[in-house]
């Protein structure tokens, strides 16, 4: 090849890797991975519960205020909070008990979703039906 010339791309070159890793930095990397993502679950929950209860410390103190009138559609939506909050608890002992029974992240995945989409739905249901009864109603 001259060089004038450029060397070929192929989509096997494109996606070769430089160097091979070795069986220990895989499994390495693996547990780092793991860890990680056990700390992004946890911290995600976490996350969770802090902004429901946030909500519901918010809806108190416009009640207080008398902002708002404390009717059934308030405690639908406090209702909604609460259990946002209680999955997220639930979710983040969950983490620990998988993890002091020796089980890992990838393992008990399948119910962390399960528990953070019914945490977020219920983020979503309450502040939609908070927010339709203050507004449209």
């Amino acid at each position: 090849m001259t060089s004038l010339q450029q060397p070929q791309v192929t989509e096997q070159t494109l996606f070769e890797v430089p160097h091979k890793q070795s069986e220990a930095s895989v499994e390495a990397h693996k547990t780092q991975n793991e860890t990680l993502a056990t700390e992004l679950h946890f911290e995600l929950l976490k996350q969770y519960a802090w902004l429901s209860s946030a909500v519901c410390g918010g809806l108190i103190v416009l009640i207080q205020m008398q902002v708002i009138k404390a009717g059934t559609d308030v405690y639908v939506s406090l209702m909604c909070f609460g259990i946002s909050i209680l999955c997220a608890i639930f979710g983040q002992d969950h983490i620990v008990d998988s993890l002091i029974k020796g089980k890992g992240i990838y393992e008990i995945a399948k119910t962390l979703s399960r528990i953070r989409f019914i945490s977020m739905m219920s983020i979503g249901i309450g502040a939609g039906y908070l927010n339709a009864s203050l507004f449209l109603f």
